[in-house]
């Protein structure tokens, strides 16, 4: 399956994908929430423009079948199918929880 705007390059979501959900992110991070919380510590600039990213990504692939082999080529280990909603809405969710976490907005 080729991979729509896999050229585009959107540097935060693919740091959050490989840097944070690699194979042992439950172990290092303790969950997924906690991942996405050390992203946003570690580089609050970077984990900023995943607010952006995000919604450019919902836009340019359609299915979750797209989304998800997108990320999976990314390096992504979380599984979908354990999140109620799928990819999108995980995708959705960890946007708020960046907003949230952001040190502008505590």
């Amino acid at each position: 399956m080729s991979i729509p705007g896999g050229n585009v390059k959107r540097p935060a979501v693919d740091t959050l994908m490989k840097a944070y959900f690699h194979q042992d992110f439950d172990e290092v991070y303790g969950g997924m929430w906690e991942t996405v919380d050390a992203f946003v510590d570690d580089d609050p600039r970077n984990a900023a423009r995943v607010l952006a990213e995000i919604p450019e990504l919902l836009s340019l692939y359609s299915t979750d079948e797209q989304l998800e082999h997108y990320l999976d080529s990314l390096g992504c280990m979380y599984r979908f199918e354990d999140h109620d909603g799928g990819s999108r809405q995980w995708l959705l969710e960890v946007a708020d929880r960046v907003h949230a976490r952001l040190p502008d907005h505590r």
